[in-house]
């Protein structure tokens, strides 16, 4: 997952980009509520990208 910090904003894009940012490992963010996730899944991620620049 990315999530721009306050004051940064990038546009939609299909095609690959590079990211700046902070890499933040957070098990807790992105969990499925119980039993919620397709096939067993428990989360939907579990890192995130606090961005700063999308090139």
């Amino acid at each position: 997952m990315v999530e721009m910090v306050p004051g940064k904003t990038t546009d939609f894009v299909t095609r690959p980009v590079t990211v700046e940012g902070k890499f933040v490992y957070d098990p807790d963010k992105y969990k499925y509520p119980p039993g919620a996730g397709p096939n067993g899944a428990s989360h939907f991620a579990i890192f995130r990208i606090e961005g700063v620049q999308v090139r």
